[in-house]
């Protein structure tokens, strides 16, 4: 299995974006998103 390339969070944030997430609060630093069509969060 071939090993992973790091993931940074700004590549990670505009991955999300692309996909259609927006970003629906913030806790301390964690972010948390949601898709608007599906209603799921990230």
């Amino acid at each position: 299995m071939p090993k992973l390339s790091a993931l940074t969070s700004k590549k990670l944030l505009r991955v999300l974006k692309d996909l259609g997430f927006r970003l629906d609060h913030t806790t301390g630093s964690h972010f948390v998103f949601y898709h608007p069509k599906t209603k799921k969060e990230q």
